[in-house]
């Protein structure tokens, strides 16, 4: 009796002091985050597909600051810590049992270590700095490594994507009432229009404040929304599948980014290479993004805001001139570069401006480190950053390259998977050209999610199957295949 009234008593102690004092935000860390991390510890894969439920809409808002020294606590920490600690307390008893770590982990230990190293010896800000790095690459890394443990089942899989899908959907919805009500948005919050982000520019952004991000979740969703297309055997469900693409391509177009519409059409380009089946569905976007964009092009209003987005320069003179800088940056210091303290790079930039003599030093004043993710890696981190960032993405399609050589057959529910998976990288790296995806902390988690899943259906097709010269025993029939169900051995 004691024991079960002790904790209540001591909860609701605390929930009366906050009350009392007006502490909202540990109040509601009380009531929600408690509970909230029980059921992450409990349940760790149903925690990582609650992430993917969540993190668009409450993922940049739920962040409790605490005092001077200690790190805030945001949904991603929340998440990824507490099922790394259940995958942690199921190891210890024995209730599960990690795959070996491969070449993929081995490369982010590496680039791990490196950013640790670059914080501590050259970084003035160290806590500042390294929660950063923790942000940007060290939760994608640990999303790896969880979803590749976690995800055992087809079922598992299949209820990841079909979250995405949903996602997708209310992404695109919410994306087409900002575009349809743009002037009503912005006038209703002009005092902080500052604030508002690429939304002021007319692009549909959803909860986020950056209209790439918007668009290439909204890629992502339509590449594996092909995925339950292929495989759905009821027709009423794979209708609404297709409808669901629809509706989703269509957010991706009113994103009016471009670097979006280039990365959505080379993952579609890369799915249809390595799939004949997909080419109707690329040809079908490129016409359509085609058709709306010539459209808006000829119409040739003042108003168009798909017009101005074709036609927009303001970000192109920022853009080469802050990629001439890193350039020239780069090339003085090409080995370990200058490290991710902003403030350092900032100051070495300035100085390289008036070196320079650049002409339109006022258009990148302001601007931070270059909106290209390759770039921006061989500032921060010179030759030896960009080796292991191109090694983690080399091995990540190597995986998927061994899924496909295991799977031959295209109809079989894991080489599809791996051709999709390459669509998603494509347009990843296709981001990365034009933006810091690095920043972007909901991208790198995601894309790490389905490469960890990939990797974990390699492996356990591995093990399963006895491999131990490279081949591997197919032991299933074609029906089966095409059912989606993949080669667990049984799970």
């Amino acid at each position: 009796m004691y024991g079960v009234s002790l904790p209540s008593l001591v909860a609701g102690l605390l929930a009366s002091v906050c009350v009392l004092f007006q502490l909202w935000l540990p109040l509601a860390a009380i009531l929600f985050g408690l509970p909230l991390m029980l059921v992450l510890i409990s349940e760790p894969l149903k925690g990582l597909v609650m992430w993917l439920l969540l993190s668009p809409t409450v993922g940049s808002y739920m962040k409790l600051s605490l005092p001077a020294g200690v790190p805030d606590i945001t949904f991603d920490r929340v998440v990824i810590g507490c099922v790394v600690l259940a995958l942690m307390l199921q190891v210890v008893f024995r209730t599960r049992r990690l795959f070996p770590s491969g070449r993929i982990e081995r490369a982010m230990l590496l680039f791990i270590i490196m950013g640790v190293l670059d914080v501590v010896l050259r970084s003035s800000r160290k806590g500042e700095e390294f929660l950063i790095f923790f942000d940007e690459y060290g939760i994608p890394f640990l999303f790896f490594v969880a979803a590749k443990n976690l995800f055992r089942s087809v079922d598992d899989i299949r209820t990841l994507i079909r979250v995405l899908f949903l996602v997708g959907l209310y992404l695109a919805f919410h994306g087409m009432y900002q575009f349809l009500t743009h002037g009503n948005l912005v006038t209703a919050d002009a005092g902080g229009a500052e604030m508002l982000g690429h939304l002021v520019e007319g692009r549909a952004v959803g909860p986020f404040l950056n209209a790439g991000v918007y668009g290439t979740i909204l890629v992502f969703a339509f590449v594996w929304t092909l995925y339950l297309v292929r495989f759905e055997d009821w027709r009423l469900a794979k209708s609404f599948f297709i409808v669901g693409l629809g509706v989703i391509g269509l957010g991706v177009f009113l994103s009016l980014t471009r670097a979006v519409w280039v990365g959505f059409l080379v993952s579609l380009f890369i799915v249809q290479v390595f799939d004949r089946k997909w080419r109707k569905p690329f040809a079908l976007c490129l016409g359509g993004l085609i058709l709306f964009s010539a459209a808006a092009w000829f119409a040739r209003s003042a108003a168009s805001l798909v017009h101005e987005r074709l036609v927009a320069e303001d970000t192109v003179y920022q853009r080469l001139g802050s990629y001439r800088v890193a350039l020239f940056m780069f090339l003085a210091k090409p080995v370990l570069g200058y490290g991710k303290d902003e403030g350092h790079f900032s100051t070495i930039r300035a100085e390289y401006l008036s070196k320079l003599g650049y002409t339109r030093a006022e258009l990148v004043a302001d601007m931070g480190p270059p909106h290209n993710q390759y770039l921006n890696t061989l500032v921060q981190y010179g030759l030896v950053g960009l080796l292991l960032y191109g090694a983690l993405v080399f091995l990540m399609a190597e995986s998927a390259a061994t899924v496909m050589r295991m799977f031959p057959h295209p109809d079989s529910a894991e080489h599809q998977f791996a051709v999709l998976f390459y669509g998603m990288l494509g347009t990843y790296l296709v981001q990365g050209m034009f933006a810091d995806v690095g920043a972007y902390t909901i991208l790198g988690p995601l894309l790490y999610i389905f490469a960890g899943v990939l990797d974990g259906v390699r492996l356990r097709t591995h093990f399963v199957a006895g491999v131990s010269t490279g081949e591997v025993r197919m032991s299933r029939s074609k029906s089966a295949s095409r059912a989606g169900d993949f080669n667990f051995g049984g799970e």
